[in-house]
């Protein structure tokens, strides 16, 4: 089952856009939060291959319920699927590291009327998208930083209904606006949100709420 909110505009986006979400996200350890969002992520290379095989399949079968009910409320035909592209380039990454996007192209190759475009945007430059810098009080995601650090494959996305995906999203990070813009600055017909978390409150933020 997904759960629907509406994306609203700011700085770093022009117009609302519908969202969706599987389960809130309500910080690592606590009762019913989802953990192997925080186990996927691995960004200390600290989880063992078999703890990670294991959450990559409940996002795997996650994404195979959801995108249809997606599709369906939506009213969308072959839509191109691209995921937010982690905060650094590829090679700053392991294949441990890489396994939320994996997860996503196991799941497209399950479902029919979507279209895998994973590739669609590849981080060139690092960036600190979703972190917290010391000295900052808030997360720098400037408006355009997904244009200016990422190369994006423009012929593909042009005219195109485009469900973008990631793991989480929490609102005032701007992440997610930022790129729902600048694939709509490109060309995209419409874009939808997906994420299998959502986090309301900035204070549960996927990587504050690891330990």
């Amino acid at each position: 089952m997904v759960e629907k909110y509406i994306v609203e505009p700011n700085t770093h986006l022009d117009v609302s856009v519908n969202g969706y979400y599987h389960q809130y996200f309500i910080g690592f350890n606590r009762p019913g939060n989802p953990d192997f969002i925080n186990i996927l992520k691995n960004d200390n290379n600290s989880y063992s291959l078999p703890e990670l095989i294991e959450a990559q399949n409940k996002v795997v079968d996650i994404v195979i319920e959801d995108l249809p009910l997606v599709k369906e409320e939506e009213q969308l035909e072959n839509c191109l699927v691209v995921i937010v592209p982690r905060a650094k380039t590829l090679e700053s990454y392991n294949p441990e590291q890489l396994m939320f996007k994996e997860a996503i192209k196991i799941a497209l190759s399950k479902l029919d009327g979507f279209e895998d475009g994973t590739d669609c945007i590849v981080r060139i430059k690092d960036s600190q998208t979703t972190h917290i810098l010391p000295g900052y009080s808030m997360h720098v995601v400037f408006p355009g930083l997904t244009l200016n650090t990422c190369q994006i494959d423009e012929e593909k996305i042009k005219g195109r209904e485009v469900i973008l995906i990631d793991d989480l999203y929490t609102k005032n990070i701007n992440m997610h606006e930022d790129c729902i813009q600048a694939l709509l600055s490109l060309g995209a017909k419409r874009v939808v949100l997906y994420t299998i978390g959502y986090s309301k409150d900035d204070k549960y933020d996927l990587y504050k709420s690891r330990y």
